[in-house]
């Protein structure tokens, strides 16, 4: 579990898929070539690995990361 407020860097994680669930809150998931993921409370996706992203929000928000416990908190 994440609060999150502004951006975050430009990562990927090389190994794993990443999912994102937002508890509270909207955040967009800026996504290299591909359109901004826009998710409010009660939604979510996964971002498959090796794909370039970067979550921000605007004001505070709760997420939920489903990731394997190897995965460095800062990407690959």
């Amino acid at each position: 579990m994440a609060s999150i407020q502004g951006a975050y860097h430009w990562h990927r994680h090389q190994h794993e898929d990443e999912l994102f669930y937002v508890l509270e809150g909207e955040i967009v998931i800026e996504v290299k070539g591909q359109p901004n993921v826009r998710l409010r409370s009660g939604e979510m996706v996964v971002i498959p690995k090796d794909v370039e992203h970067r979550p921000t929000s605007d004001g505070r928000s709760y997420i939920l990361m489903f990731e394997p416990a190897v995965l460095q908190r800062r990407g690959d």
